[in-house]
Formats: C-alpha cells, sequence, structure tokens
C-alpha cells in the first residue's frame, strides 16, 4: 500500500509525492509535533485542482487519501475541531487511464450491422448447410497450386484411396515425367529393417526330425530375405526318451544334411527337465551360438542369401524324438515380404 508522508510543525505541513488518479489504495502519515497530542480525533482536508475539497476523519496517525478524479496540484492539510489547523502541503496528482472523460466509441455502423447479420445467419445455419455452402464453392472456385515447388504428385487427384495407403506413379510421359498416379497399399515392412516374428508353433505329434519353411501365414520365409534369424525351442520333460540326454542336430532350411551349416546341441536331463535352447544364425560370415553359451561356430564363408528361409531340427539318436508340445520361436530381421 503506497504510503505519503507529511511532516507537521508549528502549524506547517511539509511532504511530497506523486499521487495516480482513481486509485484507493494511498494513506497518509502523519508525523505531529507535540501541539497536536491533546486531540485524539482530527480532519484531514483534501483541496482539489477543480475547487472542489474532500475530508476524512481520522485518529492516530494516518488516514487513507479519498480516491482522486481530476489531476493538477492537491493541497493536505490537518485541523482539530475550530481551533487547531495547518498550512497544507502540495501534492501532485497525475491522471490515470480512467480519468478522462467518456464512454466506449461504437464501431461504425457499416461493419457494425455486418457484424451482427453475420451474427444472425450463423445462429440459424446447420453444419450440413455450412458443408454443402463450402463444397459449392469448392466447386465454382477450384484451388491451383501455382507454386513451382510443389512435385506434380502433390497436386495430382488421386481418388478411391483409403486411409495408410500411398501414391504409385501409374504413368510416365516419353522423358520419364510421372503424368498419372494412383492409391496402393504400404509394402509390408514400411520399408525399414526390423524383427518380425514368422513362426510359433506347438508340436501336436511326436516326431524325430520337424521342418519348418513357411511363416504364420503360409509363405516361404525365404520371401523376408532375413539379415539375422533367431530361434527359439522348448523340449518339454519327457521320460520315454531313450537318451538320458538329447542331442539336437539343427540347420537353417534349406542346407539339410550340410554339416557345414549344421550345429550341434546337448539338451541335458531332457527326461525330467524342460529345457529352451535359443540359436541365431546372421549373414556372412554365418554365426550361431546357444543359450548354453556354448563355444560359437563360424560357417564357410561362401555367399549364399536363401539360407536364413527356415529351420530344420532333427534327433540323431535312434528311439529319441521331438516330444508332443515343442514349442518353437522364429524371428528374423529384415524389411518385411518383398517377393
Amino acid at each position: 500500500m503506497p504510503e505519503i508522508k507529511i511532516k507537521v510543525r508549528d502549524k506547517c505541513a511539509e511532504g511530497e509525492g506523486v499521487i495516480i488518479c482513481n486509485n484507493s489504495d494511498y494513506t497518509v502519515v502523519w508525523d505531529l509535533d507535540s501541539e497536536w497530542e491533546p486531540y485524539s480525533t482530527r480532519t484531514m482536508r483534501v483541496n482539489l485542482a477543480d475547487g472542489t475539497y474532500q475530508d476524512a476523519v481520522f485518529t492516530g496517525n494516518s488516514a487513507p487519501l479519498p480516491v482522486l478524479t481530476a489531476s493538477g496540484w492537491v493541497s493536505v492539510g490537518l485541523c482539530a475541531g475550530d481551533l487547531h489547523t495547518s498550512r497544507a502541503a502540495r501534492l501532485l496528482a497525475l491522471s490515470s487511464v480512467l480519468t478522462p472523460v467518456g464512454s466506449p466509441a461504437a464501431p461504425a455502423e457499416d461493419v457494425y450491422a455486418q457484424i451482427m447479420a453475420k451474427l444472425t445467419e450463423l445462429s440459424t445455419v446447420s453444419p450440413e448447410d455450412i458443408a454443402k455452402a463450402v463444397e459449392d464453392y469448392l466447386a465454382e472456385h477450384p484451388i491451383e497450386e501455382t507454386d513451382p515447388t510443389v512435385p506434380e504428385w502433390a497436386k495430382a487427384d488421386i481418388t478411391g484411396a483409403t486411409v495408410g495407403q500411398i501414391a504409385k506413379i501409374a504413368a510416365v510421359d516419353a522423358s520419364g515425367v510421372p503424368t498419372a498416379w494412383e492409391p496402393v497399399d504400404m509394402p509390408s515392412g514400411g520399408g525399414g529393417l526390423q524383427w518380425i516374428e514368422v513362426v510359433d508353433i506347438t508340436t501336436e505329434e511326436q516326431t524325430q526330425k520337424l521342418t519348418i519353411s513357411v511363416d504364420k501365414d503360409g509363405r516361404p520365409i525365404s520371401q523376408y530375405n532375413a539379415l539375422w534369424m533367431v530361434f527359439s525351442i522348448l523340449f518339454p520333460a519327457d521320460a520315454s526318451q531313450t537318451s538320458t540326454n538329447g542331442t539336437a542336430w539343427t540347420y537353417p532350411f534349406p542346407k539339410i544334411g550340410d554339416n557345414s551349416y549344421r550345429y550341434i546341441a546337448f539338451v541335458s536331463g531332457w527326461k525330467t527337465v524342460t529345457r529352451t535352447l535359443t540359436y541365431a544364425w546372421a549373414g556372412l560370415p554365418r554365426l550361431a551360438w546357444s543359450s548354453a553359451m556354448e563355444t560359437q561356430k563360424i560357417f564357410d564363408t561362401d555367399g549364399d542369401p536363401d539360407f536364413l528361409s527356415g529351420l530344420c531340427v532333427y534327433l540323431s539318436s535312434s528311439g529319441d524324438h521331438i516330444p508332443v508340445g515343442t514349442r518353437v520361436r522364429i524371428a528374423v530381421l529384415s524389411k518385411g515380404v518383398t517377393a
């Protein structure tokens, strides 16, 4: 709260300060000599620049300054009854944004009338009418792209498309410049490398040899052109196995029987314990490892892009078998089906 301090000595008031008109938070704090001590109630008179004055009766040494509405020099003095008075101190009152007298100007008649007319129209127009009006306007005033930096495909009028499709060049001129486009589905995989689970099966009958070469949808895994292939085999415990520990030969399809691609894993205690083995093959040089952290094996380095096209699991010991309930999962690092 701003304070205006005024000192009175020998009936002469001295003070200084600036007051902003139209504010009600000013307080006048009086510093009085002993002459005023007998008078507990005092009257502060504020003489305004327009010739009028305002009185404020108070006790103590401070009084709220009345709200000033006229700018100019203001004199403030003190009196107690009809006998004790002081000379006035001069303060400057400055105008505020609210000081000028007036009222808000009305908008120009023609603009005001237009605004009111538009509001009236909008209050009675349905969303369907607005949509129809926009459609009619665009039909009568088609938008023509004139920016030379915008490619032709962006200007093409493609119809019959659905969300998620992309534009495909349907025709070109003699110079190879596209002249027509059509909507097509986004290629599977979205164009970037990603891990894709292509197989998740559980065997329903026991066998000595299991070969997998197609994905969940029956497509050849070779169509993924994989750079990596990771697979996991879960052997459920099976007391009917002949060997105490199993020996599983794994080959990447279609290299079945090719020992340069074979990886031999031992399945310890598989009669009583469920075992999960995990392997991976990568591109050249081809590499495999087991989840048991056995010695890694480097295959031959001859180029062969088709060897990551599936899996074959073979149990070499007579009487051993791949039990019912064996689960095999295969994931490939690929851009998706491309063939």
